[in-house]
């Protein structure tokens, strides 16, 4: 057999373990498995994979491997152990890869308190030396920030973690790495169930760090990465710092943390900026169009140059205000119309950004405006 991984234990396994589904006996204190499945899901990605895999445990041996059968008129590979049917077939686990087979069978061991490559009462045997161990952990890393509820790497990653192991593909590359450690809601694959749970911890944990060089990287150089959603709620003093002292600096700047920085008043208030009479003349005509295609502008406006680089416009709810940054201006009528607009309403339904009901809210203007332009009212 090539390519084995062994992962040790110092206790007896009982057959049961990968016959009966809901059975989690784990020796740790706080185990990273709980739901009982986990096992039976590597056995059944390893042998779809055409892997070995056997355990050996208190002087007995247990071979698995998968056979072909009918059912029903379609063929099935049934899952075995020593030649026995297991209540599984292949088709457990269809959507893991191998990758997570190891993670499964590493985490179960460390649950355990055993130790990777070391024969001990109960060893597993795994075809899975082709996989990286760094592929599905965090190894011989030391974090740049540390907390109770998650720690901060040094590197880019497409990945967080949860105590160390992967545990959710982050879709936009991080800037730093993230290895959650508060309890956190997994699925049966040990996937970080609800992706807005990790951005609120990483979000907060900003708030914790101290060092200014790690801030002003996050404030300044996030954009296109998956730090440019976290929302941070009330900011830190270091942060607060920051900001305050990149007012000058031109470019990117993260939108969320300069619009919970406005929200403080940290900043005295967005304060307007003198238009020159081209830039007037496209603020006049812009409101007096958007008022003839039935969207009067119902709220003060003020031209402001106090907002995030890649925000146009953002409506006040507290004082009513539709504040526009002079650029969108500066892009001409249409800009101008459309970012008007899009804050008038947020102003008038309450609605947010990015929203179903703000969707709905916004097809049901299109349908009952082109309605209304064939002579339809319904």
């Amino acid at each position: 057999m090539r390519n084995i991984v062994k992962f040790g234990n110092e206790t007896e396994i009982e057959p049961e373990v990968w016959s009966t589904f809901g059975v989690s006996v784990k020796n740790g204190s706080n185990p990273i498995g709980m739901f009982g499945t986990g096992l039976k899901y590597a056995i059944a990605v390893l042998l779809r994979e055409g892997r070995h895999i056997r355990i050996t445990s208190a002087g007995r041996e247990y071979a698995f491997d998968a056979v072909e059968k009918n059912i029903r008129g379609k063929a099935f590979n049934i899952c075995r152990c020593n030649g026995k049917d297991l209540p599984f077939t292949t088709e457990l686990g269809k959507t893991w890869e191998l990758w997570q087979a190891y993670r499964e069978l590493y985490s179960n061991c460390l649950d355990e308190g055993g130790e990777l490559g070391a024969e001990d009462v109960t060893t597993i045997y795994a075809e899975l030396s082709d996989i990286s161990l760094s592929d599905i952990a965090l190894i011989d890393r030391e974090p740049i920030f540390t907390s109770d509820s998650c720690d901060i790497y040094f590197g880019k990653s497409n990945r967080i973690y949860y105590r160390g192991f992967r545990a959710m593909d982050s879709g936009e590359t991080c800037m730093f790495t993230y290895d959650i450690k508060s309890p956190t809601d997994l699925t049966e694959d040990r996937t970080i169930k609800h992706s807005f749970a990790a951005q609120n911890k990483i979000g907060n944990v900003w708030n914790r760090v101290k060092q200014r060089n790690l801030l002003e990287d996050l404030y300044l150089s996030s954009k296109g990465m998956y730090e440019q959603k976290l929302n941070f709620g009330s900011l830190s003093d270091e942060l607060i710092d920051v900001v305050e002292s990149s007012k000058k600096i031109a470019g990117y700047k993260h939108a969320n943390i300069y619009e919970a920085f406005l929200a403080l008043n940290r900043s005295g208030s967005r304060l307007p900026i003198k238009l020159s009479d081209h830039q007037q003349a496209v603020l006049d005509k812009a409101k007096s169009l958007a008022e003839k295609i039935n969207f009067p502008i119902m709220y003060p406006v003020v031209v402001t140059n106090d907002l995030s680089a890649d925000v146009l416009g953002t409506a006040d709810y507290k004082i009513k205000t539709i504040f526009i940054a002079g650029r969108a201006i500066d892009q001409g009528v249409k800009q101008t119309i459309a970012t008007l607009i899009e804050e008038n309403l947020h102003l008038n339904t309450g609605l947010d950004d990015c929203t179903y009901n703000m969707q709905n809210h916004l097809f049901d203007i299109i349908v009952s405006q082109g309605l209304a332009s064939v002579g339809e009212v319904i």
